[in-house]
């Protein structure tokens, strides 16, 4: 049997549509052969604006007038445009998927297109596969930042690509899509959630759903420099000595303190703490970042100072159980409940941290801070100890 190349073009269908919206028709050539899909309409356009998008897609020159004559604006424009790319890409997608076929007919071709275009498998959409993937993980706030990124992507699909997210495809992650929402974002979170969507992409291709030989996040992910921030001296004296503060910030603030006192713990850290953690005048606890892993313990000496700061704001029940501080009190026990309730008592500490960090003139001021002020400082204090500090941390390794 003689094997052709298939060749494909597409227009707008000389139909309309309800609410005058274009469908996307393909004509296949196989041979002799040829054969027509028309796909779901996705913008609503004219049969001007579509004869633009095309001589743009071709090369030609595109003025703004020219737009605008149409009844476009430039933004509208260029969202069709970026659609037009992205069924493009499925198209070659297809071609792609059947080039290593030995045998091949027409009808073999036409279900790779309705298989594949429409998007009506859930094993390629990338919300499911997102699904599937966060519902493996065992951190809540993992997944929370999972489930933010699945929903950066598909309002960029949504707003940008101008496509339904039900037809939002693994196999429409290109790295010219990934640049185009880079430019979208212009933040520092798009390189977090690029990262999130890289996993999802590797999880496809391990699952065999798709067989991509490119990369196309190389190049693309730019490593996020993190500022390990610390405190000086001084700054830090100044800092837990201010007087005459209101409530909310004094609160804050001593918090900041147990945090220091407590090895630089982080705040979920602080308010997990129950009575069994104190122990013969020691405060033993591990990190909840740890969980799942090798976990240090850490041990921490009840000073005067810190004694004071916990009777200030200890929880009233004292019973062994119960929680060392009042944040959690009356919270379901799950792992996810606990999870909102700590992010939601942190943002309060944050938010009068705020207004402490304008009246000092920092730049930065969180439990992060003081971490790295603790371990810097201890660093020097203690000639350069580096293994101390890494276990007073609560590192596994250096």
């Amino acid at each position: 049997m003689k094997l052709y190349a298939p060749k494909w073009k597409w227009y707008p269908d000389g139909r309309n549509s309800r609410d005058n919206y274009k469908r996307l028709r393909i004509e296949i050539k196989y041979g002799l052969c040829r054969d027509f899909i028309s796909f779901k309409p996705v913008k609503k356009v004219s049969d001007e604006q579509w004869e633009l998008i095309c001589k743009k897609k071709s090369g030609k020159s595109i003025t703004k007038n020219m737009i605008l004559n149409v009844g476009l604006s430039q933004d509208d424009f260029e969202d069709i445009f970026l659609w037009v790319g992205a069924m493009e890409r499925r198209i070659s997608g297809v071609l792609e998927s059947l080039k290593d076929r030995q045998q091949l007919t027409l009808k073999d071709i036409k279900v790779a297109f309705e298989n594949y275009m429409p998007a009506t498998r859930n094993n390629l959409s990338v919300v499911h596969l997102f699904e599937e993937y966060v519902s493996k993980l065992e951190k809540p706030k993992t997944r929370e930042v999972y489930n933010l990124a699945c929903r950066s992507f598909c309002k960029f699909y949504e707003e940008k690509i101008g496509g339904s997210v039900s037809n939002f495809l693994i196999t429409d992650i290109t790295s010219e899509f990934l640049q185009q929402y880079t430019q979208y974002m212009q933040k520092t979170s798009a390189e977090v959630y690029k990262r999130h969507l890289r996993a999802i992409y590797n999880f496809a291709k391990k699952k065999n759903l798709i067989h991509a030989t490119e990369n196309p996040f190389a190049g693309l992910i730019k490593k996020v420099q993190s500022k390990n921030i610390a405190l000086n001296i001084e700054q830090t004296e100044v800092l837990f000595n201010l007087q005459n503060l209101p409530a909310k910030q004094q609160m804050a603030v001593d918090f900041l303190h147990i945090a220091y006192w407590l090895n630089g713990a982080n705040f979920a850290d602080i308010a997990t703490l129950k009575r069994e953690n104190i122990d013969n005048n020691h405060i033993v606890f591990s990190r909840l970042k740890t969980k799942g892993r090798s976990r240090i313990e850490i041990r921490v000496k009840l000073t005067k100072a810190l004694k004071g700061l916990i009777k200030k704001y200890e929880n009233k029940d004292k019973s062994k159980g119960a929680y060392l501080f009042p944040f959690l009190i009356d919270c379901p026990t799950d792992e996810e409940s606990i999870s909102k309730k700590i992010d939601a008592e942190k943002h309060l500490i944050m938010h009068a941290l705020a207004k402490v960090k304008a009246k000092l003139g920092l730049t930065e001021l969180n439990f992060n801070v003081i971490r790295h002020t603790f371990a810097t400082q201890t660093y020097y204090s203690t000639n350069h100890d580096l293994y101390g500090v890494c276990k007073a941390l609560g590192h596994n390794d250096i």
